[in-house]
């Protein structure tokens, strides 16, 4: 997916259902960090209100939905800084914990 090695990802939807699969190639170094960020999404609300409040207003401009080789390459990288910011925070706190 958008070049990123070791990764596919897939999309099924029916009229009944809509799934999203990520999938990754045993031993990509990457899959601590999705992890992290889902970890992170899954134990503070109001960090995952904002980013589906982002996904919302992001998929809601037309432009958004360029796509290019199947995905949305705009959508993708404009959720980047959010994702990164969580990211950053997460790793200098585990950080923090080794040291003290």
């Amino acid at each position: 997916e958008l070049n990123i090695p070791l990764r596919w990802y897939f999309r099924k939807e029916t009229t009944e259902l809509s799934a999203n699969v990520h999938v990754c190639e045993k031993g990509n170094p990457d899959v601590d960090l999705f992890l992290l960020f889902r970890d992170y999404l899954r134990t503070h609300a109001d960090a995952r209100e904002d980013y589906t409040a982002l996904k919302h207003y992001l998929i809601a401009q037309e432009y958004m939905h360029e796509r290019e080789s199947g995905s949305m390459p705009k959508y993708t990288f404009a959720k980047e800084p959010f994702i990164q910011k969580i990211l950053k925070m997460k790793i200098l706190i585990k950080i923090f914990k080794i040291l003290f």
